[in-house]
């Protein structure tokens, strides 16, 4: 089973200030990775967890895919982050 975890360090203080802005940005983190079958588990603070969802046996070469993707929304919210990283 695989488990994505991102952290997005400031996206807690957007969720504050601009909650349209964090909202659009967990959209944007969501529906690539729950079109490959993640789902959302968690979140706390600046960190998301996504997990492979019951049933799906997501490969190795989409995990890279996914990574890739999702630090492309990352970098393109850079104006509103301090820092991420994906795990």
């Amino acid at each position: 089973m695989y488990f994505l975890l991102i952290e997005a360090a400031g996206m807690r203080q957007i969720a504050r200030i601009h909650r349209e802005r964090y909202d659009q940005l967990f959209e944007d983190l969501r529906t690539p990775l729950e079109n490959a079958g993640f789902e959302f588990v968690s979140g706390a603070g600046d960190l998301l967890l996504f997990a492979e969802s019951d049933g799906i046996k997501v490969q190795p070469d989409a995990i890279a895919f996914l990574g890739r993707r999702v630090l492309q929304v990352l970098h393109g919210r850079s104006e509103d982050l301090l820092d991420f990283s994906v795990v």
